[in-house]
């Protein structure tokens, strides 16, 4: 009997009972053949939030399918948040080892850079595009020159659609004033770097740690389109996040708010 093999991220349907057009997204490398008599599960976060293995709902057969703009926002939602609490129970296991601040700076820096890789990438794939790619910045650095000097530039993730830019992301565990400044610039001379003085830029960071006023000083220079802060509430250097007892969860509309713009961009864009 002809099977097909799924893996963490593919979007799937189901029927269940009298529900039809059941939409999730495979959170676990676990095999599921597409027959009702294989004996294997798969694990789903379906999209009315539930997470299961098909078999606590009796042999599911799960197939490919195609969602909805809601849908496909939702199940990447749903993604972004399961990569974070994965990472912040990774961080939980050495917050307690001697000298952990600066590994877990990379740490966090590293999990918003895979957040941003991960919305773009997946929608991409759930849009049915190709070739998108949130390539590393520093991977595709762009040179820009002066009257005597030049400077290689970037920032965190360059983000294609068949090998067209089209947004920059800054990526940050939290945003203070002097990142805040560098990305302003660094998107300045970007977009002068690849002639587009249109190009949609952002920062998204997990935590706020910049006075309003300070944030919109530096928005008024025009060179960051939106700001986003995906956690409630100001930094706090004293409590931190990826330490169990100041754990911050993801503010779900934020998120939603943040993937929904990616969405907007690649869809505009085709």
């Amino acid at each position: 009997m002809e099977s097909k093999r799924f893996h963490t991220g593919d979007l799937v349907g189901a029927d269940i009972g009298s529900y039809s057009e059941i939409y999730g997204i495979i959170i676990n490398d676990d095999v599921f053949h597409d027959s009702v008599g294989q004996g294997y599960y798969v694990k789903v976060r379906w999209t009315d939030g539930k997470l299961t293995t098909s078999n606590t709902l009796g042999m599911v057969k799960v197939r490919e399918n195609k969602m909805k703009r809601e849908e496909i926002i939702g199940a990447v939602v749903d993604g972004v948040n399961d990569l974070y609490e994965e990472r912040i129970r990774e961080a939980n296991s050495f917050c307690n080892n001697n000298n952990v601040g600066g590994k877990m700076r990379n740490f966090t820096g590293n999990l918003v850079q895979d957040i941003a890789k991960f919305v773009w990438e997946k929608l991409g794939e759930l849009n049915n595009l190709q070739r998108c790619l949130a390539m590393k910045g520093e991977k595709d650095k762009k040179r820009l020159y002066s009257k005597n000097g030049y400077e290689d530039k970037q920032v965190d993730r360059h983000c294609y659609l068949d090998k067209n830019i089209k947004l920059l992301q800054e990526c940050k565990a939290y945003l203070d004033v002097c990142y805040m400044g560098r990305a302003s610039n660094d998107m300045r001379l970007l977009r002068k770097a690849f002639q587009k003085r249109q190009l949609p830029t952002m920062v998204v960071a997990i935590e706020d740690c910049i006075k309003k006023e300070s944030l919109n000083f530096i928005m008024d220079d025009g060179h960051v389109d939106r700001v986003f802060f995906l956690a409630d509430g100001k930094r706090n250097a004293k409590k931190p996040i990826w330490k169990p007892q100041f754990y911050k969860p993801l503010n779900r509309k934020k998120v939603e708010e943040y993937v929904t713009l990616l969405y907007n961009v690649q869809v505009q864009e085709n």
